[in-house]
C-alpha cells in the first residue's frame, strides 16, 4: 500500500470509529443487506434450475480410454510389457478393430492384483527340492576322489 492510501486508510478509520455504523460502511464501501430466508430458498432453487439447464451439474464424463501408448506411460513400462500382458490375458482390453484400448481403473486393478501373489526369490530352490521330494530337482551322480562322476 503507498503512502497516501494508507494515509487515507488510518483516516477513515479513525472517522468510522467516531461514525455512526451506517455512515462508516458507506466510508468502508460496504454495504449490508438482510433478506427473508424464503426469498434466499427461492434465488437457491433458481441458480440450480440454471445449472441444470445449462449442463453444469451434468455427471462427469466417463474415464478416457487410453491406447497403448498411454498405458505404458500410465503402468511405467514399455509398449511391448503391454502387448505381452495383453496376450497373456493379464490385462483387461477393449478392442476397435486392432487399436487396443484400456480404461484407467482396469490398469489400477492390475496393478493391485499383481503385487497380491507369492514372491520367491530366483535363487530359491524349487518347491520340494529341500525335503529330497518330487519337485523339479534332478540329482546329480557324486564325484569320486579323481573328480569323474559315478552314479549314485
Amino acid at each position: 500500500m503507498s503512502a497516501p492510501n494508507a494515509q487515507n486508510a488510518h483516516q477513515n478509520a479513525h472517522i468510522a470509529r467516531r461514525l455512526p455504523a451506517r455512515e462508516a460502511d458507506r466510508l468502508s464501501g460496504t454495504v449490508g443487506l438482510t433478506f427473508p430466508a424464503s426469498f434466499v430458498d427461492a434465488l437457491a432453487a433458481r441458480v440450480l434450475e440454471r445449472l441444470e439447464e445449462t449442463g453444469a451439474l451434468a455427471p462427469p464424463a466417463p474415464a478416457s480410454w487410453l491406447d497403448v501408448d498411454a498405458a505404458a506411460a500410465y503402468l511405467a513400462c514399455k509398449r511391448q510389457r503391454v502387448y505381452d500382458l495383453v496376450s497373456q490375458g493379464r490385462l483387461q482390453v477393449a478392442r476397435d478393430g486392432t487399436r487396443l484400448l484400456f480404461r484407467p481403473e482396469w490398469l489400477d486393478s492390475y496393478v493391485l492384483s499383481a503385487g497380491s501373489g507369492p514372491r520367491r526369490s530366483l535363487r530359491e530352490a524349487p518347491r520340494g527340492a529341500e525335503s529330497g521330494g518330487g519337485g523339479n530337482a534332478v540329482a546329480l551322480p557324486e564325484r569320486s576322489a579323481e573328480g569323474d562322476r559315478r552314479a549314485a
